[in-house]
């Protein structure tokens, strides 16, 4: 059989590396001089003679001519060293293996593009971003600058009545603050060890609130706050796993609670049979062996919980910092009296521009807007927009949009009424009648828009009649025809074009209870909905065509409990998808993970939708609620 030099190389390299010298083996015995402190911290002498053969029992010559033996008990004879013999789990060798696991194997890697130059940047920037309620204008100015990505190794352990162990690899852009798929990045680009623009400045990390423009991207606070953005990814990530393995616990939990059950319900029908039978003596000893197999029913019971409690631990292994060259511009992004400027990158590898980055989820994004106080959101990361002048702001102002207490539609600050004489703050429209109703406000719920009658159809060709004095005269010889009244034409209500879409593509979340539907036509956004659970219920959010009169928008539904929560949002999008002519098999779903969408086959809520204390509390209070009235949801 061939030696195994697995041990003898780890334990030999590892000396060399602390700084030791190896000297070439003698009758298979190695002399290696470690540095002092090493040895030292390891608690043996600097001078050391490793066997790595167990079975070697040659005599080897001593410096004076006797002979001693390659064993761990030789003795130290006339100056003579004796040998160690290491093997696995020798207390030297696991010094050594506890001393490298505390050192993380990290590692730093290079993309070096063959070029670094695009043509007709300026005009691809300012064609590809879009606002809703702003204009993309890019500089003249291009720089070359050094962005980098992470890539962070975390052991996962689930462990139940079972440990499973797993190594999840998570990818963020350090410059962005977002996750992202590896693929585009592995398959597209080649990992170098040497660095081909070493002149090349860093780019700050533009996500790190306050910090400053030139900030040093690989500063501990850099990098613990993007370990902490790594480790939600990560929940997103193992979520269906994390899922499947509650499920499997619960089901093995129920299985074990049931058999315990019968067990002990067999030995108590027993005893309390005994018992009813027993004469006076002995009825406390029965009684005593009841209470104690009570006790031990409810001891093995907490067993079980405990045995398939399903527990995480989430270990990080090492980090790779990956550095690739890309080109910088800059953009400005203005709206009446408003602007703002950010970096934007053009990765020459995977020929893409890459997205902006929304100030409030921290997540990319397409088709942003610009709020007020110079945020960028999504439309899902949008407060309510001002009743009064329309203004946008994000959720990050939303402190800035207050509530009319007549109407009770949102108002921004700049438009806010407040009453100097009892101090409430209302909409312009509304601004005499705070205090209307003896000194309360007097309440006005705007109505929905009332349906357009539809006209009657019209006859079969119907022409439209002459009038009498048109009519011409009777010619000589022919027998005069009465003249038949045709049917007036009726008059037309000319009703509004019906908006229709052609798909619904459904967004879930997984962090927070939160649903978005958007219906599109020919990729175009006709009208987003968003469902949300609150303390309150299931609040939706609705941008259409309609404006504010549309009947869903700020309409609150009482959730159902967490086995029916599925259906009824997939009915609540059903009659998203039958308000704009949509079949079903045109609605698709796409599920929140890692930074990026997945597609799923149907709606799969995240666990936020299924705490039941969250459901109980949120349906407690929409019983309570009274003023403004609410609407439940029902089959």
């Amino acid at each position: 059989m061939a030696e195994d030099t697995s041990l003898r190389d780890f334990i030999l390299g590892y000396c060399q590396q602390v700084g030791g010298l190896v000297e070439p083996p003698a009758y298979g015995v190695y002399d290696v001089l470690l540095p002092d402190e090493v040895a030292a911290h390891w608690g043996i002498g600097s001078l050391q003679r490793f066997n790595f053969d167990p079975a070697l029992t040659t005599p080897l010559p001593l410096d004076d001519g006797r002979e001693s033996v390659s064993s761990p008990s030789a003795r130290k004879e006339g100056g003579a060293m004796p040998v160690t013999t290491l093997y696995y789990g020798h207390p030297l060798v696991e010094t050594i293996v506890f001393e490298l696991r505390q050192r993380p194997a990290n590692t730093r890697l290079f993309i070096n593009p063959p070029r670094l130059e695009k043509p007709g940047l300026r005009e691809l920037v300012e064609k590809t971003f879009t606002f809703s309620n702003a204009r993309p204008e890019a500089g003249h100015i291009q720089r070359n600058r050094l962005y980098h990505y992470t890539c962070f190794n975390f052991k996962v352990s689930l462990v139940s009545d079972e440990k499973r162990e797993m190594v999840v690899s998570i990818w963020m852009h350090l410059q962005g603050g977002y996750s992202l798929p590896p693929a585009g990045i592995q398959s597209r680009a080649s990992l170098e060890s040497n660095h081909a623009y070493p002149e090349l400045m860093a780019s700050p990390p533009a996500w790190r609130a306050g910090a400053e423009s030139g900030e040093n991207p690989f500063t501990p606070e850099v990098l613990t706050d993007l370990l902490d953005r790594a480790r939600v990814a990560l929940l997103d990530e193992i979520a269906p796993t994390l899922e499947s393995a509650r499920k499997r616990s619960q089901h093995f939990l129920e299985l074990d609670r049931a058999r315990l059950e019968n067990y002990y319900a067999g030995l108590q029908r027993d005893l309390e049979i005994r018992l009813s039978k027993a004469e006076d003596e002995r009825q406390p000893a029965l009684k005593s062996k009841l209470s104690a197999l009570h006790d031990e029913r409810q001891s093995k019971l907490a067993d079980a919980e405990h045995k398939y409690r399903l527990r995480l631990d989430v270990e990080l292994i090492n980090l790779a910092i990956i550095a690739q060259p890309k080109i910088e511009i800059d953009v400005e992004i203005k709206k009446r009296g408003l602007r703002i400027v950010r970096p934007a990158a053009w990765d020459p590898v995977r020929h893409i521009l890459e997205p902006l980055v929304c100030d409030v989820c921290g997540r990319p994004g397409e088709g942003m807007t610009l709020c007020e106080s110079g945020h960028l959101a999504h439309s899902a990361c949008l407060a309510p927009q001002c009743t009064d002048c329309k203004r946008a702001f994000c959720k990050l102002c939303s402190e800035k949009v207050h509530t009319c207490v007549v109407c009770d539609t949102p108002v921004c600050v700049q438009s806010l009424m407040v009453c100097k004489t009892c101090g409430r703050e209302t909409c312009q429209k509304h601004r005499d009648l705070c205090h209307a109703a003896d000194g309360q406000p007097q309440r006005i719920t705007v109505p929905p828009p009332a349906p357009a009658e539809q006209a009657a159809p019209l006859p079969a060709k119907t022409e439209i009649p002459k009038a009498e004095d048109n009519e011409y005269p009777k010619k000589p010889g022919k027998t005069k025809t009465p003249a038949v009244r045709k049917p007036a034409r009726p008059y037309l209500v000319r009703l509004p074009k019906a908006v229709t879409a052609q798909r619904i593509q459904v967004e879930i979340e997984v962090e927070r209870a939160e649903v978005r539907a958007f219906a599109l036509s020919k990729e175009r956004e006709i009208a987003v909905r968003i469902w949300e659970l609150t303390g309150n219920g299931i609040n939706a959010t609705c941008t259409c065509e309609k404006g504010w009169r549309c009947d869903a928008n700020g309409r609150i539904v009482r959730p159902a409990d967490a086995e029916h929560i599925e259906a009824q949002l997939m009915r609540l999008i059903r009659a998203l998808a039958n308000e704009y002519s949509v079949p079903e098999k045109k609605i698709s779903f796409l599920r929140m993970a890692t930074g990026h969408f997945i597609e799923n086959r149907s709606l799969i809520l995240g666990s936020a939708w299924k705490n039941p204390a969250t459901l109980a509390a949120a349906q407690a209070s929409f019983d309570r609620r009274s003023s403004p009235p609410a609407e439940t949801d029902q089959e």
